[in-house]
């Protein structure tokens, strides 16, 4: 199956990239992520030609550890209509009070409500649309009365623009929570929670946006809170995952032999099978950003960096774990990727961490010119259109007529088509193939027979397209077959009489001179 790769970059005007957040979302041709700057979240919008606006969102409470571009801050959005209204949460962490909230209305780029949650101290969000139009959130809390961080869920209502109380979710310590991705079978939002107090090993829960429950990784329905202090891991897989049949699939970091290995993963955490993906020279940050898996157009695709420090994508084989290369970008270094996390809307966002200077660092400034790169990945598609036709063609009985067609492929990818001319007993009397380039036309000439009997027929003109084995396009014309036309029988008689009259009037004039 093909696909048609765009790469767009934007330059991070707006300071750090929010390599934190949990949403990047895709309308069409436009691309919606976060960004931190200068003390504020921004929502930025970007579009296949490059063409972007940003919107200042709220303040950005920051760490003064890492400064005012503290990523950590960077909002999560989710669509509350899609293409036309996004709710946006961040601008917090832990003891960087408040987190807050905005919603986008999209195509007057303001914003239409916002509030805060006041002096919770809540970090990492996110945001999953359940099916009665209400968004969850998901947040990590740092509860004071525990003494340690668990994971809380609120619930929005755009209706009204508020906010459910805080019911919570876990029991045991969670230091990060991420939207990993989906469950292709029964749709699914799978959750990332990191196991007790490490950072890196990652164990997995799914939540229904249709029926709200939570369950593990087998399925079963979890009562909340829950304990997963105990529950089985994985390390270093820890942005981005997905289920399929059954299987959890995503990349992770073999630490040891700093490899990126892509992995099939059972309901107990086994890993079933496994495949070596690189071994890149720049390893910077592969502890945290591993690669990312998506369902996409009924395939699995995979992003990562690969040997020669550039993004990679590839197809898996969902069974032997198979990767047929589609892509490699233009860019080198490859530290941050960040995650489509709807996972099915075909976009890939990664960030250049590679300081003017040549330094790696997490704290982006807008002055050290740093670049967000984007792929916009779309089926090739290859669609044929009859532009130009005869409407009618004529002569005699088995004449032998030639008529140029000209077909257009508007499509994204190049492909053969045969033009095809079917008589009115539906038979190929006339065929040619040739290819076409996407976007570009070509005429083809064809020689006919016309039919051995007078009479007037419908003929179809087929632009038969010989990748997909389907007709794109037909047209018909008309076909009139006239007999010869014979010599007009009263044109002979007036020769004849004028013959006659010739032969009359000569021998009148000869009798005259003889008399004469």
């Amino acid at each position: 199956m093909g696909y048609v790769f765009k790469e767009v970059t934007q330059q991070l005007t707006n300071g750090n990239a929010g390599i934190h957040s949990n949403g990047i979302l895709r309308y069409g041709n436009k691309v919606y992520f976060t960004t931190v700057a200068g003390g504020y979240c921004y929502l930025v919008e970007v579009d296949r030609q490059g063409n972007s606006r940003s919107l200042q969102l709220f303040e950005n409470d920051y760490s003064t550890l890492i400064g005012e571009d503290d990523y950590h801050g960077a909002p999560a959005i989710e669509w509350i209509e899609e293409g036309s209204k996004i709710l946006a949460v961040g601008g917090g962490h832990n003891t960087q009070v408040p987190m807050k909230w905005a919603v986008v209305d999209v195509e007057n780029w303001n914003i239409t409500a916002s509030g805060d949650f006041g002096t919770e101290k809540l970090t990492y969000p996110v945001l999953i649309k359940t099916s009665d139009g209400k968004i969850t959130l998901l947040i990590r809390k740092h509860d004071d009365d525990l003494g340690y961080k668990i994971i809380i869920w609120y619930e929005f209502d755009p209706s009204s623009n508020t906010w459910s109380s805080p019911v919570q979710v876990t029991s045991t310590e969670s230091l990060e929570l991420f939207r990993h991705g989906i469950n292709i079978d029964n749709g699914r939002i799978i959750i990332g929670l990191t196991v007790g107090d490490s950072y890196f090993n990652m164990t997995f829960i799914q939540f229904d946006p249709s029926t709200k429950k939570f369950y593990d990784l087998a399925g079963n329905e979890l009562s909340l809170p829950f304990d997963h202090s105990t529950w089985n891991y994985i390390a270093y897989m820890k942005r981005s995952a997905l289920v399929y049949n059954n299987y959890l699939y995503g990349i992770k970091y073999d630490d040891a032999n700093q490899q990126l290995v892509l992995v099939k993963i059972d309901s107990q955490y086994n890993v079933v099978a496994s495949k070596v993906l690189a071994s890149p020279s720049n390893t910077a940050y592969l502890e945290e950003w591993q690669g990312a898996i998506m369902y996409y157009n009924g395939e699995l695709l995979i992003a990562y960096r690969n040997n020669n420090n550039k993004l990679e994508i590839d197809t898996v084989d969902p069974d032997t774990l198979d990767t047929t290369k589609l892509y490699e970008s233009a860019s080198n270094d490859i530290p941050v990727l960040a995650l489509q996390d709807n996972l099915y809307d075909g976009v890939f966002i990664w960030y250049d961490l590679i300081n003017t200077d040549g330094s790696e660092d997490w704290n982006i400034e807008a002055s050290d010119d740093h670049i967000t790169y984007i792929i916009f990945i779309d089926p090739a598609e290859i669609s044929f259109k009859i532009t130009s036709y005869p409407s009618s063609v004529s002569g005699t009985p088995s004449s032998i007529k030639t008529i140029d067609i000209t077909v257009e492929n508007q499509g994204t990818a190049n492909g053969d088509c045969t033009v095809r001319i079917r008589d009115h007993n539906n038979n190929v009397v006339a065929e040619q193939t040739k290819t076409i380039v996407a976007g570009s036309s070509e005429t083809y000439s064809l020689q006919i027979t016309l039919p051995s009997t007078t009479g007037t027929y419908t003929w179809t003109i087929e632009a038969y397209n010989v990748t997909n084995d389907t007709v794109d396009d037909t047209e018909t014309f008309t076909v009139s077959v006239q007999k010869k036309k014979g010599f007009p029988w009263w044109i002979l008689l007036l020769g004849i009489i004028g013959i006659a009259i010739a032969w009359k009037y000569q021998q009148e004039k000869e009798k005259q001179q003889l008399s004469s």
